[in-house]
């Protein structure tokens, strides 16, 4: 539990001050006041930081995070719930797989929550993460033994997202995009063995999403939506 009520500054904390985002600071600090309440007062201070952490607003990755692990914490550990649903786990598994650096400290926290779930702690490799699992010009490309590739840019995106991909040897091959708890929110049908498609994501709120080939767990990536 100290993980997380340690008196040591926050780095999405700061990020959230220098960017004028006092709400992101302040359910910060209020989650770490928990840790000297009593038993008896956190329900109700956990239920009114959850209803503060709710109204968080920002497209940016880390701020997505920050309000995911806050809102999952909240309802658990806070609370002295050690039960997490499948969904929440699915939630902090995909972000304690991104890069601190990139995706903010909420990603050890979600690492350091999964601990407590999983008896053996996952590995997490983030040289590789932050250094080697991006492509510098943003474009998401990754291939599988057989040739199969699939890339979407621009990343991070706004309104429309350009699907290129190739190998592809089923004629109902679909690419599925998840949201942040681990829900589809789309599928795109790849009618040809390799092309493009140009998809609309202007319906869908600013956040990290996940997408993956169905039928292929090597042919998946993050996409950001930004607005």
């Amino acid at each position: 539990m100290n993980t997380f009520f340690s008196p040591r500054a926050s780095v999405c904390l700061s990020q959230a001050q220098s960017n004028g985002l006092a709400g992101y600071a302040n359910v910060q600090v209020g989650i770490r006041q928990l840790g000297d309440m009593s038993e008896e007062a956190r329900p109700s201070a956990a239920a009114s930081l959850l209803s503060q952490n709710n109204g968080l607003t920002g497209s940016a990755a880390y701020q997505a995070n920050e309000k995911t692990v806050n809102e999952i914490f909240l309802q658990t550990l806070a609370i002295g719930n050690y039960d997490f649903t499948a969904a929440q786990i699915a939630s902090l598994e995909a972000i304690a797989e991104l890069c601190p650096l990139s995706d903010g400290e909420a990603v050890l926290r979600a690492r350091a929550m999964l601990n407590l779930v999983h008896e053996t702690p996952a590995p997490y490799d983030d040289m590789a993460l932050c250094y080697i699992g991006e492509r510098s010009d943003g474009k998401k490309k990754q291939a599988d033994k057989e040739g199969q590739f699939v890339k979407l840019f621009p990343n991070p995106a706004n309104d429309a997202v350009l699907i290129e991909y190739g190998g592809i040897d089923n004629p109902d091959q679909r690419i599925v995009l998840y949201n942040i708890l681990g829900q589809v929110v789309m599928e795109i049908r790849l009618p040809e063995e390799q092309g493009r498609i140009r998809i609309s994501v202007g319906s869908l709120p600013g956040g990290v999403y996940w997408y993956s080939l169905r039928e292929s767990q090597n042919l998946s990536g993050k996409l950001l939506i930004s607005r």
